[in-house]
């Protein structure tokens, strides 16, 4: 089982240039292990596992993947499931628990809360004491989102009003430009936003355009050391691919927590 990620539209609409053709998509998947070419592992055939490579080349009935990114799957998780797992709840656990240190009692913002990593986060927030989760999404998804746990849900075109009459101790936000400074004006002391991605750099065109980065790259100038230290906020980014290269145990961490 293969599933589709961010990772996989960036690469369609260019935003990826590096990588010549002729090449596979495909960052996660679920399967189950056939054989083992190495003895060295403590995998065994007839287990089921997720596998992850930030290179692609998963998109395959059939593959052979390196034992270092296989990730047992437990038996209750069904493959389906699985290959929906990695991507978005350990991008979400690694936002809430590890960058953002979530605690009982505080306000999270997540924004695009009805895509994958948004619902992941509102369920992993959950289980936190006392949490309350606000969320954006277009307004035709309030009811999914309030039913997998949003407290408070805004619609896009009325957000920054409505936001603004908070404040929030985590905000998870899949977008950058502009939308960046509002974002810090509506933290606590002591705030963290964490950037999971960058949607809106992809838009509804058949390739990225160097305007179109540039347009981003100019929107940020207006985040300065000056004003996150003066106002005691935190700004953040992740990327799922490096950090897994660096530190896998806290991959398997995040997973133990999610099963």
């Amino acid at each position: 089982m293969v599933a589709s990620t961010f990772f996989d539209l960036y690469t369609r609409q260019g935003l990826l240039p590096h990588r010549k053709l002729p090449f596979v998509l495909g960052m996660e998947c679920t399967g189950t292990i056939t054989a083992l070419g190495v003895e060295d592992t403590d995998l065994k055939v007839g287990q089921k596992v997720i596998c992850y490579d930030y290179n692609g080349g998963l998109y395959r009935e059939k593959l052979r993947v390196k034992p270092e990114n296989c990730y047992l799957l437990p038996d209750f998780v069904d493959l389906k499931i699985g290959a929906s797992l990695f991507v978005n709840y350990v991008t979400a656990y690694v936002s809430l628990f590890e960058i953002g240190n979530l605690r009982k009692n505080e306000n999270v913002l997540i924004m695009s809360c009805a895509g994958g990593v948004g619902c992941a986060a509102t369920q992993l927030a959950k289980t936190i004491e006392g949490v309350q989760i606000f969320g954006t999404g277009s307004k035709q998804k309030e009811e999914e989102a309030k039913g997998n746990g949003v407290d408070v849900f805004y619609a896009y075109d009325t957000f920054q009003s409505e936001a603004a009459k908070n404040k929030f101790d985590i905000i998870v936000t899949n977008q950058t430009g502009p939308i960046l400074t509002f974002l810090q004006g509506i933290l606590n002391p002591l705030g963290r936003i964490v950037i999971t991605g960058a949607a809106n750099l992809v838009p509804n065109e058949t390739k990225i355009s160097v305007f179109s980065l540039l347009k981003v790259w100019w929107s940020m100038k207006n985040i300065s050391i000056e004003s996150l230290i003066m106002n005691n906020r935190i700004v953040a980014g992740l990327h799922m691919g490096t950090l897994i290269e660096c530190d896998r145990e806290k991959v398997k961490t995040a997973l133990n927590y999610i099963f």
